[in-house]
């Protein structure tokens, strides 16, 4: 096990964390519980693609790594929606008809992704013909997502913006640290990316975290929200 695999059984564990502690408070702790499942259910595949691979066959493994990986924008996205109070569900209901469309094209055919490619500490499904159509859809939903959370600076206390930005910079770094997944994908390994990007996703657990549980706690968003 290398630092690329270690990182994600480590991001595994601790992304457990939060759904346990914030699916049970309110909606929005829900979906912002939920966000962090998906990225359980991803690192898991990734984390612990050896011995799975030897319980599963290969196609399976990359079925089942990519609901993970389909489900992170989406859940993102719907959380950001309800933290924000953004009544506009339009780009949702096509966000989850592309998170199933993905899906049919990974099941039926080999146009999504084609056969495993195996390396000494890695693997990952090929990538097919259309599979830069999925990670535009994840950019484009991410950056959305992200420039409606930055907007809430607008409806929060003066004295609790920090927090505000706290949960910007780690959410930030999280998400470079996750691109090292394409690069590899595409068989391209740029250090420190590869193999270190994915520790990123740790202070994002922990700091993130924090930062929202302080932005709900104290009512630091106003009530125009």
């Amino acid at each position: 096990m290398n630092h690329f695999t270690f990182s994600a059984v480590l991001v595994f564990f601790t992304s457990l964390l939060p759904p346990l502690y914030f699916i049970p408070i309110s909606c929005e702790h829900r979906y912002f519980g939920l966000f962090w499942l998906s990225v359980s259910f991803w690192t898991f595949f990734v984390g612990f693609q050896f011995p799975i691979l030897d319980k599963i066959s290969n196609d399976t493994w990359g079925w089942w790594l990519h609901i993970g990986c389909i489900s992170v924008p989406l859940l993102f996205y719907h959380f950001s929606l309800i933290w924000t109070h953004n009544p506009n569900r339009r780009l949702l209901r096509i966000s989850y008809g592309l998170f199933f469309t993905f899906i049919l094209l990974n099941t039926f055919t080999d146009s999504f992704t084609g056969e495993n490619v195996f390396r000494t500490y890695y693997n990952y499904p090929k990538p097919a013909i259309l599979y830069p159509v999925y990670i535009a859809y994840f950019q484009f939903y991410g950056l959305l997502s992200t420039w409606q959370v930055f907007e809430l600076r607008k409806k929060i206390v003066a004295e609790d913006r920090k927090y505000l930005f706290i949960y910007l910079i780690v959410h930030l770094l999280a998400w470079t640290g996750a691109m090292d997944n394409y690069l590899i994908m595409y068989d391209r390994l740029i250090f420190p990316l590869y193999p270190y990007g994915l520790y990123l996703i740790l202070p994002y657990i922990v700091v993130g975290s924090f930062a929202f549980l302080k932005l709900n706690a104290s009512n630091s968003i106003t009530q125009e929200v």
